[in-house]
């Protein structure tokens, strides 16, 4: 068993049936009172909000293929609330269009402003990517 277990970028990679059965290993392994850190992609990402709200489509964070098991962070979230007590929650990466233009376009040119929104905007649920740190019940 142990103290801390990291999942980075691993569950996306799974099917929507082995990523429960992924996170039930986890927890199985992991001691009472353990932390299980998990980095995730957020298919409910801002822009993708805003595709979809447009154009009836989800921005996918990757190829079909290699995130097999995409979904929106709500759903990660129901499926760790199920073995686990959620302590923290972090976004990095807020897709707020042209912003995310331009730091695709013109990095060097706007990394203090990519920096400045992750720091003071990065609210999770907008955000690309999230951060969530548990403990074992």
């Amino acid at each position: 068993s142990f103290d801390l277990i990291l999942c980075l970028d691993v569950l996306e990679h799974l099917t929507y049936f082995r990523q429960e059965k992924a996170v039930s290993e986890i927890n199985r392994i992991l001691k009472p009172g353990g932390v299980f850190l998990c980095t995730i992609p957020n298919l409910a990402h801002f822009a993708s909000r805003i595709s979809f709200l447009f154009l009836g489509n989800l921005l996918h964070t990757s190829d079909v293929h290699r995130h097999i098991g995409d979904r929106p962070i709500r759903e990660y979230l129901d499926i760790f609330k199920n073995k686990f007590t959620i302590i923290k929650r972090k976004g990095f990466f807020p897709t707020f269009l042209i912003i995310s233009l331009l730091t695709v376009t013109i990095p060097s040119k706007v990394v203090w402003l990519h920096r400045l929104y992750n720091l003071t905007v990065a609210y999770p649920n907008w955000c690309f990517l999230n951060l969530v740190v548990c403990r074992k019940k």
